[in-house]
């Protein structure tokens, strides 16, 4: 019965936690029916074997990792390495690069996110030719298959037109701020508008688990009065076959929602407005509503 939460131990030992998911092992320690063990995370990015701090044979079998975010090779060898404990990933490699890489997960939403461009990397590289990305947007925003670089001095979008020289500076300034966290290639999506209230934006985070809601939560410090997405319209997206992953819906400033972020639920934060204990009470609730069905 239930699952053992696997958390990142800290880079000088990793059997004390890693300051960052305090909250959450807490949380976990507080709830019933779940276990939770660390890990040497710090080692295991840099190739030593997987080590945990509890015996595998004295936990539940079934591991979700809640942790900092690993490409999808180094998750395949995470995953190798915890069946060779006799342990079992809840998420498999196919549904961590499903919804952990943009293009895989943008493309189950159809029409519902903004529209985006992909270009896959070749040995560490990346060509956009300007002529098509002026062609498709008038405003646009650079990301990986993963995440953007929010919070550098790089540009929160780029107007077109551009010229191919402008293009190939920003694509070569983007990968150096990415540095080895760069991963698949790059993800050009149109810039929208989101509506605000008392100067934040309206974004919601809902994490699925084995096809329930965990609940969907303010997810920008937007006030407590802020509209939630349409139960119709939520309800109706979360369709994905997949055991544990996030859905970001966002009000755009005439009032209409989107999607404008899905992750692998394993390495997304928790909602801005969510409590830690909330979150793992609920989640072993799903639990074990689905070891009784």
């Amino acid at each position: 019965m239930g699952n053992t939460i696997l958390f990142p131990g800290n880079y000088y030992s990793f059997n004390n936690l890693d300051d960052n998911f305090a909250a959450e092992l807490d949380a976990v320690v507080a709830t019933q029916d779940l276990d939770a063990v660390l890990f040497n995370f710090d080692e295991f990015i840099e190739g030593a074997p997987l080590q945990l701090s509890k015996d595998p044979g004295s936990i539940h079998k079934d591991v979700i990792y809640r942790g900092w975010m690993m490409k999808p090779e180094l998750y395949q060898r995470f995953c190798r390495e915890l069946e060779a404990v006799g342990l079992t990933p809840f998420t498999s490699l196919l549904c961590y690069e499903r919804m952990h890489c943009f293009p895989n997960a943008a493309e189950m939403f159809n029409d519902q996110t903004p529209k985006f461009l992909v270009f896959p990397s070749e040995d560490g590289t990346v060509h956009i030719d300007a002529a098509i990305v002026n062609a498709e947007f008038s405003r646009f925003m650079f990301k990986d298959y993963v995440k953007s670089v929010k919070g550098t001095s790089f540009p929160k979008y780029v107007e077109t037109p551009v010229t191919q020289k402008e293009l190939d500076d920003l694509v070569a300034d983007f990968i150096r701020l990415r540095g080895d966290l760069f991963t698949g290639g790059i993800v050009l999506k149109e810039y929208v508008d989101l509506k605000k209230y008392d100067g934040c934006t309206n974004e919601w985070r809902d994490f699925l688990f084995n096809g329930f809601s965990l609940g969907i939560k303010r997810n920008s410090n937007q006030p407590s009065y802020c509209p939630a997405p349409p139960e119709e319209y939520v309800t109706t997206r979360n369709i994905i076959v997949c055991p544990f992953y996030t859905i970001d819906y966002a009000e755009l400033s005439d009032g209409t929602w989107t999607i404008i972020e899905a992750g692998d639920g394993q390495v997304s934060g928790l909602a801005a407005s969510d409590s830690p204990l909330r979150f793992y009470e609920e989640m072993a609730r799903k639990i074990r509503l689905c070891e009784d069905a």
